[in-house]
């Protein structure tokens, strides 16, 4: 049903995913190479933003036809509906919400996904530590961050798009307070069912 992605997604977002963040938060032991995983999750989101970025830049000046695509048809997600090849004039224009999603793949990719129930069984719990840094960082300043601030920036209807209005959807995502929740109550011992829910809950 059209209903149960919806769902998903919604409860992920309230949810799941502030629920994992925060008892990562709460675990993460912050005092071995604590700067590691900020420098490694910004510079790999920056270094792909960039990319996207300098490639539409490209287009603008010169269309991508160079890849191959003039008079050819243009990819769709929906083969059934019926749409105009690509004329030899075309300069390829993308849209804002072509532009965004292109800008939103080419930076997070599949950078921010450890894979922490396996990394877990072969690493040591001081470098357990700086994978699950690099997750909530990843999290925190990639798909919650960046991903957020692109994807409001891309989305708006209106052409006047404030930088300001993006920042602000981001402060609003309940990841980032999850995430300052979890740190600022590392020293507070909860009871045990909560400490065994939470660990439950990541996996």
């Amino acid at each position: 049903p059209e209903t149960v992605p919806h769902l998903l997604g919604r409860g992920l977002f309230w949810v799941g995913m502030p629920v994992e963040i925060f008892d990562l938060a709460r675990r993460t032991d912050f005092s071995h190479l604590v700067w590691l995983a900020p420098v490694a999750t910004v510079t790999v989101l920056m270094f792909g933003l960039g990319v996207a970025l300098s490639l539409l830049q490209v287009n603008q000046r010169w269309p991508l036809t160079w890849l191959g695509l003039r008079g050819k048809q243009p990819f769709s997600l929906y083969p059934d509906k019926s749409h105009s090849s690509v004329s030899e004039d075309s300069t390829l224009d993308l849209n804002s919400a072509q532009k965004g999603s292109f800008v939103l793949s080419a930076t997070l990719g599949n950078t921010g996904f450890v894979g922490l129930a396996i990394a877990a069984t072969i690493l040591s719990p001081e470098n357990m530590g700086i994978a699950a840094f690099y997750t909530v960082m990843h999290n925190i300043f990639g798909l919650y961050g960046v991903g957020v601030f692109v994807s409001h920036h891309y989305g708006q209807t209106s052409t006047e798009s404030r930088w300001w209005q993006s920042l602000v959807e981001v402060i609003k995502v309940p990841t980032v307070w999850a995430f300052i929740l979890g740190v600022s109550t590392q020293f507070l011992e909860f009871p045990q069912f909560v400490e065994t829910s939470l660990d439950q809950s990541v996996w």
